[in-house]
Protein backbone atom coordinates (compact mmCIF):
# COMPACT_ATOMS: atom_id res chain seq x y z
CA UNK A 1 0.00 0.00 0.00
CA UNK A 2 2.90 2.41 0.65
CA UNK A 3 4.45 1.67 -2.35
CA UNK A 4 1.42 2.40 -4.27
CA UNK A 5 0.84 5.79 -2.20
CA UNK A 6 4.83 6.51 -3.08
CA UNK A 7 3.55 5.46 -6.85
CA UNK A 8 0.94 8.06 -7.08
CA UNK A 9 2.97 10.94 -5.27
CA UNK A 10 5.71 10.32 -7.90
CA UNK A 11 2.46 10.25 -11.24
CA UNK A 12 1.80 13.56 -9.80
CA UNK A 13 4.77 15.39 -8.90
CA UNK A 14 6.08 13.92 -12.39
CA UNK A 15 3.09 15.82 -14.07
CA UNK A 16 3.77 18.93 -12.02
CA UNK A 17 6.85 19.15 -13.46
CA UNK A 18 5.93 18.42 -17.32
CA UNK A 19 3.22 21.32 -16.47
CA UNK A 20 6.00 23.91 -15.38
CA UNK A 21 7.77 23.13 -18.45
CA UNK A 22 5.28 23.59 -20.36
CA UNK A 23 4.46 27.12 -18.88
CA UNK A 24 8.02 27.65 -19.06
CA UNK A 25 8.46 27.10 -22.33
CA UNK A 26 4.86 29.16 -23.13
CA UNK A 27 6.53 31.93 -21.37
CA UNK A 28 9.40 31.76 -23.31
CA UNK A 29 7.70 31.96 -26.88
CA UNK A 30 5.42 34.72 -25.88
CA UNK A 31 8.45 36.38 -24.66
CA UNK A 32 10.68 35.62 -28.34
CA UNK A 33 6.93 37.01 -29.63
CA UNK A 34 7.63 40.42 -27.81
CA UNK A 35 10.91 40.87 -29.09
CA UNK A 36 9.60 40.11 -32.84
CA UNK A 37 6.66 42.62 -32.38
CA UNK A 38 9.20 45.28 -31.16
CA UNK A 39 11.15 44.55 -34.27
CA UNK A 40 8.22 44.96 -36.68
CA UNK A 41 8.30 41.12 -37.43
CA UNK A 42 4.26 40.64 -36.94
CA UNK A 43 4.33 37.35 -38.62
CA UNK A 44 6.88 35.45 -36.65
CA UNK A 45 5.35 37.08 -33.57
CA UNK A 46 2.07 35.91 -34.43
CA UNK A 47 3.86 32.44 -34.93
CA UNK A 48 5.37 32.49 -31.49
CA UNK A 49 2.43 33.46 -29.86
CA UNK A 50 0.58 30.76 -31.67
CA UNK A 51 2.60 27.97 -29.70
CA UNK A 52 2.71 29.87 -26.17
CA UNK A 53 -0.91 29.59 -26.81
CA UNK A 54 -0.27 25.71 -27.87
CA UNK A 55 2.09 24.89 -25.21
CA UNK A 56 -0.35 26.67 -21.93
CA UNK A 57 -3.73 27.85 -23.17
CA UNK A 58 -4.11 29.63 -19.82
CA UNK A 59 -1.30 32.18 -20.81
CA UNK A 60 -3.81 35.19 -21.42
CA UNK A 61 -1.10 37.31 -22.13
CA UNK A 62 -0.72 36.05 -25.47
CA UNK A 63 -4.18 36.32 -26.36
CA UNK A 64 -3.69 39.86 -25.34
CA UNK A 65 -0.51 40.17 -27.75
CA UNK A 66 -2.00 38.03 -30.43
CA UNK A 67 -5.44 39.43 -30.75
CA UNK A 68 -3.67 43.17 -30.46
CA UNK A 69 -2.08 41.78 -33.97
CA UNK A 70 -4.73 41.12 -35.59
CA UNK A 71 -6.51 44.35 -34.45
CA UNK A 72 -3.81 46.69 -35.69
CA UNK A 73 -4.22 44.81 -39.27
CA UNK A 74 -7.82 45.02 -39.31
CA UNK A 75 -8.01 41.12 -39.29
CA UNK A 76 -11.55 41.56 -37.18
CA UNK A 77 -13.09 38.04 -37.45
CA UNK A 78 -9.37 36.67 -36.74
CA UNK A 79 -9.17 38.81 -33.10
CA UNK A 80 -13.08 38.21 -32.55
CA UNK A 81 -11.96 34.37 -32.50
CA UNK A 82 -8.92 35.24 -30.08
CA UNK A 83 -10.51 37.44 -27.91
CA UNK A 84 -13.82 35.12 -27.76
CA UNK A 85 -11.39 32.19 -26.83
CA UNK A 86 -9.87 34.41 -23.94
CA UNK A 87 -13.15 35.28 -22.61
CA UNK A 88 -14.37 31.54 -22.50
CA UNK A 89 -11.46 31.27 -20.43
CA UNK A 90 -11.10 34.17 -18.35
CA UNK A 91 -15.26 34.89 -18.05
CA UNK A 92 -14.55 37.61 -15.26
CA UNK A 93 -10.95 39.84 -16.68
CA UNK A 94 -12.91 42.75 -18.33
CA UNK A 95 -10.12 43.55 -20.43
CA UNK A 96 -10.98 40.19 -21.93
CA UNK A 97 -14.62 41.63 -22.77
CA UNK A 98 -13.40 45.12 -23.95
CA UNK A 99 -11.21 43.69 -26.29
CA UNK A 100 -13.95 41.03 -27.74
CA UNK A 101 -16.23 44.40 -27.63
CA UNK A 102 -13.77 46.05 -29.65
CA UNK A 103 -13.65 43.90 -32.20
CA UNK A 104 -17.32 43.39 -32.64
CA UNK A 105 -17.73 47.16 -33.18
CA UNK A 106 -15.21 47.32 -35.80
CA UNK A 107 -17.47 44.53 -37.19
CA UNK A 108 -20.71 46.51 -37.39
CA UNK A 109 -21.79 43.86 -34.35
CA UNK A 110 -23.05 47.05 -32.55
CA UNK A 111 -25.37 44.69 -30.29
CA UNK A 112 -22.74 41.95 -29.69
CA UNK A 113 -20.09 45.14 -28.46
CA UNK A 114 -23.09 46.73 -26.25
CA UNK A 115 -23.11 43.25 -24.55
CA UNK A 116 -19.58 43.63 -24.08
CA UNK A 117 -18.73 46.72 -23.10
CA UNK A 118 -21.74 46.80 -20.27
CA UNK A 119 -20.27 43.36 -19.06
CA UNK A 120 -16.85 45.05 -18.71
CA UNK A 121 -18.49 47.70 -16.79
CA UNK A 122 -19.95 45.70 -14.26
CA UNK A 123 -17.11 43.19 -13.49
CA UNK A 124 -14.83 46.21 -12.89
CA UNK A 125 -17.51 49.71 -12.73
CA UNK A 126 -14.57 52.25 -12.11
CA UNK A 127 -13.13 51.57 -15.35
CA UNK A 128 -14.71 54.95 -16.82
CA UNK A 129 -12.81 53.64 -20.14
CA UNK A 130 -15.41 50.35 -19.98
CA UNK A 131 -18.20 53.15 -20.41
CA UNK A 132 -17.14 55.42 -22.71
CA UNK A 133 -16.62 52.92 -24.76
CA UNK A 134 -20.49 51.57 -24.43
CA UNK A 135 -21.68 55.41 -24.87
CA UNK A 136 -19.65 55.42 -27.92
CA UNK A 137 -21.66 52.00 -29.74
CA UNK A 138 -24.77 53.43 -27.99
CA UNK A 139 -24.20 56.53 -30.68
CA UNK A 140 -23.26 53.91 -33.54
CA UNK A 141 -27.02 52.37 -32.86
CA UNK A 142 -28.30 55.80 -32.91
CA UNK A 143 -29.80 55.42 -29.22
CA UNK A 144 -28.62 58.89 -27.56
CA UNK A 145 -30.11 58.76 -24.52
CA UNK A 146 -28.09 55.38 -23.79
CA UNK A 147 -25.19 57.29 -24.94
CA UNK A 148 -25.59 60.11 -22.93
CA UNK A 149 -26.08 58.21 -19.73
CA UNK A 150 -22.89 56.13 -20.12
CA UNK A 151 -21.12 59.29 -20.66
CA UNK A 152 -22.75 60.55 -17.50
CA UNK A 153 -21.91 57.87 -15.46
CA UNK A 154 -18.60 57.66 -16.41
CA UNK A 155 -18.31 61.53 -15.09
CA UNK A 156 -19.79 60.39 -12.16
CA UNK A 157 -17.33 57.88 -11.23
CA UNK A 158 -14.58 60.00 -11.83
CA UNK A 159 -14.92 63.67 -12.03
CA UNK A 160 -11.90 64.49 -13.34
CA UNK A 161 -11.57 62.30 -16.45
CA UNK A 162 -11.43 64.39 -19.17
CA UNK A 163 -12.34 62.06 -22.11
CA UNK A 164 -15.71 61.47 -19.98
CA UNK A 165 -16.36 65.11 -20.50
CA UNK A 166 -14.99 65.34 -23.95
CA UNK A 167 -17.16 62.30 -25.59
CA UNK A 168 -20.45 63.73 -23.93
CA UNK A 169 -19.64 67.44 -25.36
CA UNK A 170 -19.55 65.87 -28.75
CA UNK A 171 -22.54 64.60 -28.21
CA UNK A 172 -24.56 67.31 -27.37
CA UNK A 173 -22.68 69.16 -30.15
CA UNK A 174 -23.72 66.44 -32.68
CA UNK A 175 -26.70 66.82 -31.29
CA UNK A 176 -26.89 71.02 -31.95
CA UNK A 177 -26.54 71.50 -27.82
CA UNK A 178 -24.04 73.85 -28.04
CA UNK A 179 -24.54 75.55 -24.77
CA UNK A 180 -23.81 71.89 -23.24
CA UNK A 181 -21.13 70.97 -25.29
CA UNK A 182 -19.35 74.16 -24.65
CA UNK A 183 -19.59 73.92 -20.56
CA UNK A 184 -18.33 70.04 -21.39
CA UNK A 185 -15.05 70.98 -23.65
CA UNK A 186 -14.03 74.11 -21.26
CA UNK A 187 -14.42 71.34 -18.36
CA UNK A 188 -12.33 69.33 -20.50
CA UNK A 189 -10.15 71.82 -21.04
CA UNK A 190 -9.81 73.16 -17.07
CA UNK A 191 -8.96 69.34 -16.54
CA UNK A 192 -6.43 69.20 -19.14
CA UNK A 193 -5.01 71.97 -21.00
CA UNK A 194 -3.04 70.18 -23.51
CA UNK A 195 -5.90 68.56 -24.63
CA UNK A 196 -5.95 69.97 -27.87
CA UNK A 197 -8.75 68.54 -29.91
CA UNK A 198 -10.65 70.24 -27.35
CA UNK A 199 -9.97 73.72 -28.68
CA UNK A 200 -10.79 72.62 -32.13
CA UNK A 201 -14.44 71.80 -30.86
CA UNK A 202 -14.82 74.91 -28.68
CA UNK A 203 -13.61 76.98 -32.40
CA UNK A 204 -16.04 74.79 -34.38
CA UNK A 205 -19.14 76.14 -31.83
CA UNK A 206 -18.26 79.44 -31.86
CA UNK A 207 -18.25 79.35 -35.68
CA UNK A 208 -21.58 77.74 -35.82
CA UNK A 209 -23.11 80.37 -33.69
CA UNK A 210 -21.31 83.67 -36.12
CA UNK A 211 -18.70 84.22 -32.71
CA UNK A 212 -16.03 84.97 -34.72
CA UNK A 213 -13.61 86.58 -32.21
CA UNK A 214 -14.30 83.88 -29.64
CA UNK A 215 -13.30 81.39 -32.39
CA UNK A 216 -10.38 82.82 -32.94
CA UNK A 217 -9.48 83.18 -29.22
CA UNK A 218 -9.36 79.73 -29.23
CA UNK A 219 -7.68 79.29 -32.08
CA UNK A 220 -4.31 81.41 -31.14
CA UNK A 221 -5.54 79.22 -27.32
CA UNK A 222 -4.36 75.95 -28.99
CA UNK A 223 -1.26 77.60 -30.98
CA UNK A 224 0.04 77.91 -27.34
CA UNK A 225 -0.70 73.91 -26.87
CA UNK A 226 0.62 73.15 -30.27
CA UNK A 227 1.45 75.86 -33.23
CA UNK A 228 1.10 72.92 -35.90
CA UNK A 229 -1.78 72.06 -35.61
CA UNK A 230 -3.21 71.40 -38.94
CA UNK A 231 -6.92 71.16 -38.35
CA UNK A 232 -6.56 74.46 -36.18
CA UNK A 233 -4.86 76.48 -39.32
CA UNK A 234 -7.19 75.67 -41.39
CA UNK A 235 -10.38 76.69 -38.91
CA UNK A 236 -8.63 79.66 -38.61
CA UNK A 237 -8.79 79.85 -42.16
CA UNK A 238 -12.35 79.60 -42.44
CA UNK A 239 -13.10 82.10 -39.83
CA UNK A 240 -11.13 84.78 -41.00
CA UNK A 241 -12.88 83.82 -44.59
CA UNK A 242 -16.06 84.05 -42.67
CA UNK A 243 -14.48 87.69 -41.65
CA UNK A 244 -14.13 88.48 -45.31
CA UNK A 245 -10.12 88.85 -44.49
CA UNK A 246 -8.78 86.75 -47.35
CA UNK A 247 -5.13 87.47 -47.06
CA UNK A 248 -5.16 85.72 -42.91
CA UNK A 249 -7.38 83.19 -44.76
CA UNK A 250 -4.80 82.27 -47.31
CA UNK A 251 -1.91 82.65 -44.90
CA UNK A 252 -3.70 79.65 -42.50
CA UNK A 253 -4.72 77.64 -45.21
CA UNK A 254 -1.16 77.76 -46.13
CA UNK A 255 -0.10 76.76 -42.98
CA UNK A 256 -2.47 73.73 -42.33
CA UNK A 257 -0.10 72.70 -45.58
CA UNK A 258 2.82 73.26 -44.29
CA UNK A 259 2.12 71.03 -41.05
CA UNK A 260 0.10 68.27 -43.41
CA UNK A 261 0.81 68.05 -46.84
CA UNK A 262 -1.71 65.64 -47.70
CA UNK A 263 -4.66 68.26 -46.59
CA UNK A 264 -6.39 67.62 -49.16
CA UNK A 265 -9.89 70.23 -47.90
CA UNK A 266 -6.85 73.22 -47.11
CA UNK A 267 -5.81 73.20 -51.20
CA UNK A 268 -9.22 73.28 -51.97
CA UNK A 269 -10.20 76.29 -50.19
CA UNK A 270 -7.51 77.89 -51.38
CA UNK A 271 -8.44 77.06 -55.06
CA UNK A 272 -11.86 78.42 -53.90
CA UNK A 273 -10.52 81.86 -52.88
CA UNK A 274 -8.45 82.31 -56.21
CA UNK A 275 -11.21 81.31 -58.31
CA UNK A 276 -13.06 84.54 -56.05
CA UNK A 277 -10.09 86.64 -56.97
CA UNK A 278 -10.09 86.00 -60.50
CA UNK A 279 -6.72 83.76 -60.31
CA UNK A 280 -7.93 80.74 -62.45
CA UNK A 281 -4.63 79.47 -62.72
CA UNK A 282 -3.85 79.75 -59.37
CA UNK A 283 -7.14 77.41 -58.53
CA UNK A 284 -6.25 75.07 -61.00
CA UNK A 285 -2.91 74.69 -59.32
CA UNK A 286 -4.67 74.37 -55.96
CA UNK A 287 -7.11 71.87 -56.99
CA UNK A 288 -4.80 70.01 -58.58
CA UNK A 289 -3.01 69.68 -55.36
CA UNK A 290 -6.25 68.70 -53.67
CA UNK A 291 -6.21 65.61 -55.98
CA UNK A 292 -2.86 65.12 -55.54
CA UNK A 293 -3.10 64.91 -51.72
CA UNK A 294 -6.12 62.81 -51.89
CA UNK A 295 -6.74 60.86 -54.99
CA UNK A 296 -10.27 60.13 -54.04
CA UNK A 297 -11.19 63.84 -53.35
CA UNK A 298 -14.37 64.72 -55.78
CA UNK A 299 -14.61 68.06 -55.01
CA UNK A 300 -11.58 68.87 -56.42
CA UNK A 301 -11.83 66.58 -59.75
CA UNK A 302 -15.05 68.77 -59.91
CA UNK A 303 -13.41 72.27 -59.83
CA UNK A 304 -10.64 71.24 -62.00
CA UNK A 305 -13.57 70.03 -64.64
CA UNK A 306 -15.76 72.98 -64.27
CA UNK A 307 -12.48 75.19 -64.56
CA UNK A 308 -11.48 73.67 -67.92
CA UNK A 309 -15.10 73.45 -69.49
CA UNK A 310 -14.97 77.35 -69.02
CA UNK A 311 -11.62 77.66 -70.77
CA UNK A 312 -12.66 75.31 -73.82
CA UNK A 313 -11.29 71.94 -72.97
CA UNK A 314 -14.26 70.08 -73.22
CA UNK A 315 -12.20 66.73 -73.14
CA UNK A 316 -10.15 67.49 -70.20
CA UNK A 317 -13.45 68.70 -68.13
CA UNK A 318 -15.45 65.83 -68.94
CA UNK A 319 -12.36 63.35 -67.84
CA UNK A 320 -12.16 65.88 -64.60
CA UNK A 321 -16.06 65.71 -63.91
CA UNK A 322 -15.90 61.43 -64.73
CA UNK A 323 -13.25 61.35 -62.47
CA UNK A 324 -15.21 62.88 -59.35
CA UNK A 325 -17.79 60.29 -60.09
CA UNK A 326 -15.51 57.78 -59.95
CA UNK A 327 -14.01 59.39 -56.49
CA UNK A 328 -17.40 59.53 -55.52
CA UNK A 329 -20.80 57.75 -57.07
CA UNK A 330 -23.04 59.98 -55.29
CA UNK A 331 -21.35 63.39 -55.46
CA UNK A 332 -24.51 65.49 -57.10
CA UNK A 333 -23.21 68.36 -58.23
CA UNK A 334 -20.68 66.68 -61.01
CA UNK A 335 -23.73 64.66 -62.07
CA UNK A 336 -25.16 68.06 -62.86
CA UNK A 337 -22.28 69.61 -64.33
CA UNK A 338 -21.76 66.39 -66.62
CA UNK A 339 -25.63 66.95 -67.71
CA UNK A 340 -25.15 70.53 -68.93
CA UNK A 341 -22.00 69.68 -70.69
CA UNK A 342 -23.90 66.23 -72.37
CA UNK A 343 -27.07 68.91 -73.05
CA UNK A 344 -24.37 71.58 -74.77
CA UNK A 345 -23.14 68.46 -76.87
CA UNK A 346 -26.39 68.04 -77.95
CA UNK A 347 -25.96 64.66 -75.99
CA UNK A 348 -29.51 64.76 -74.67
CA UNK A 349 -30.65 61.13 -74.07
CA UNK A 350 -26.91 60.91 -72.02
CA UNK A 351 -28.02 64.26 -70.33
CA UNK A 352 -31.59 63.04 -69.13
CA UNK A 353 -29.69 60.57 -67.60
CA UNK A 354 -27.03 62.81 -65.51
CA UNK A 355 -29.22 64.92 -64.62
CA UNK A 356 -32.08 61.72 -63.30
CA UNK A 357 -28.81 60.59 -60.84
CA UNK A 358 -27.98 64.35 -59.95
CA UNK A 359 -31.73 64.67 -58.33
CA UNK A 360 -31.53 61.16 -56.86
CA UNK A 361 -28.07 62.15 -55.02
CA UNK A 362 -28.65 65.40 -54.53
CA UNK A 363 -29.70 66.36 -50.43
CA UNK A 364 -31.10 69.55 -51.88
CA UNK A 365 -34.95 69.52 -53.24
CA UNK A 366 -34.97 72.94 -53.85
CA UNK A 367 -34.78 72.89 -57.77
CA UNK A 368 -36.14 69.32 -58.08
CA UNK A 369 -39.14 70.57 -60.40
CA UNK A 370 -36.98 72.49 -62.55
CA UNK A 371 -34.52 69.46 -63.11
CA UNK A 372 -37.56 67.58 -63.98
CA UNK A 373 -38.98 70.29 -66.24
CA UNK A 374 -35.26 70.20 -67.72
CA UNK A 375 -35.37 66.38 -67.80
CA UNK A 376 -38.40 66.10 -69.93
CA UNK A 377 -37.47 68.54 -72.22
CA UNK A 378 -33.83 66.38 -72.97
CA UNK A 379 -36.52 63.44 -73.92
CA UNK A 380 -38.71 65.20 -76.26
CA UNK A 381 -35.40 66.38 -78.49
CA UNK A 382 -34.38 62.64 -78.59
CA UNK A 383 -37.66 61.05 -78.66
Amino acid sequence: MKIRRIYIIGIIFSALIMINSCARDAMDHYKKGVQFVKKGKEKEAIEQFRIAIQKDETLKEAYFALGEIFMRNELYDESERIFKDLVELNPDDPKAHMNLASSYEMKGMVDEAIREYSEAVRLKPEDVSALIQLGDAHEKKGDVESALKAYTDAIIRNIINPDAYFRRGLLYSRLGKFNQAEKDFLKTKSLDRNYYTVYNNLVAIHYKRYQYNNALKEYFNLLEVNARHPAAHFNAGLIYEALGDVENAVKCYKKAIDNNPRFAHAYYNLGCLSQKQGLPDNALKYFQGAIEANANFAPGYNKLGELYLKKGDVEKSLNYLKAAIGADANYSASHFNIASLFASEGMYEEAAIEYSLYISTSRSKTNESAIRYRINSLINNYS
